[in-house]
């Protein structure tokens, strides 16, 4: 085989997705698929999502606490 020969495979980072309802409609699929084949993901996700967003809500408070003073110049 030729080191410049391209194998014909399907690499998903090179699928074009746009944007938009498209974009949504692929990644919502792509979960639906990960859910139905790995059942460990249904119990990983929720978690994930929660400590997500108590982390969100901790930097949100945090950072408006902290937001006068300068952390660069301190």
């Amino acid at each position: 085989m030729k080191d410049d020969q391209k194998l014909p495979q399907i690499n998903m980072s090179k699928l074009p997705v746009a944007g938009g309802v498209a974009g949504a409609i692929f990644a919502l699929a792509t979960m639906s698929i990960f859910f139905t084949g790995v059942p460990l993901v249904r119990v990983f996700f929720p978690v994930a999502i929660a400590v997500g967003a108590g982390l969100a809500l901790a930097f949100h408070f945090f950072h408006h606490e902290k937001a006068s003073t300068s952390r660069i110049l301190s």
